[in-house]
């Protein structure tokens, strides 16, 4: 369920998601969005007392979090592991406008197997599994972030297709806000434009072949690649499941 802020974009309630064993997930536990720079005193607020949140979790680089620092409501925690590697967008500068599509293929390599996303999803099952109300972000809210709920939407019991509807319907939403950035004269097309903002089906299935090929299949990295035993997965379920 998408929900309206002033200045959070892509945020959602992941709540009300259907799952394979007949149950759903929790409303109004976990929450994604995109960055919370922008965030209004107004936003803040519902965050802490509308929605319980009580973790932020951040998947952006070290200095994109720094340049960009999220606002946080009073007593919220934050962390922020970063899932891709330092080395990563260090580009030569060109005239022409990047190549948004070969750049997020690269994106979904390096979650598949870097040492960084490694860390940063362990990191974020580890706060899952403290029980509390969690909003994680990165950007713009759809690939890293996107990765991550799909993580989770497996560990919780949904088959690929309801993981897959999840990651997709972000599109519903970017389709909007590109509408948006048009009469900005953004510095690109709008054909760069939706290269850039929405997320494709290929993204997620080179993700998905990766961790075939390295640890069988999704569930199975959960646990020999993030660490979490079938209890920790149990525990998920009670959670955030009903």
């Amino acid at each position: 369920m998408f929900l309206n802020f002033d200045r959070i974009i892509n945020a959602r309630d992941m709540g009300g998601i259907p799952l394979a064993n007949g149950k759903k997930v929790k409303s109004r536990f976990i929450y994604r969005t995109g960055g919370l720079q922008n965030a209004t005193e107004n936003d803040l607020m519902r965050l802490k007392y509308d929605y319980a949140v009580e973790n932020i979790f951040d998947f952006r680089g070290e200095a994109d979090a720094k340049m960009g620092a999220d606002r946080v409501p009073e007593d919220v925690e934050y962390i922020n592991f970063p899932v891709l590697p330092p080395h990563f967008g260090k580009r030569e500068k060109t005239t022409e406008p990047p190549d948004f599509i070969a750049i997020f293929h690269e994106v979904y390599g390096l979650i598949a197997e870097s040492d960084t996303a490694t860390k940063a999803y362990s990191e974020f099952f580890k706060v899952l599994i403290k029980g509390r109300g969690v909003l994680f972000h990165c950007h713009q809210g759809k690939d890293r972030t996107g990765i991550g709920a799909y993580l989770l939407l497996t560990a919780l019991g949904a088959d690929h297709e309801t993981a897959r509807a999840d990651y997709l319907l972000t599109n519903e939403y970017m389709e909007k806000y590109i509408q948006t950035k048009i009469p900005e004269k953004d510095a690109f097309d709008e054909k760069t434009l939706r290269d850039l903002y929405l997320v494709r089906d290929e993204y997620l299935e080179r993700y998905i072949a990766r961790t075939e090929e390295l640890y069988g299949s999704v569930y199975e990295s959960l646990k020999k690649r993030f660490g979490l035993t079938e209890e920790d997965i149990l525990r998920l379920r009670e959670l955030y499941t009903e």
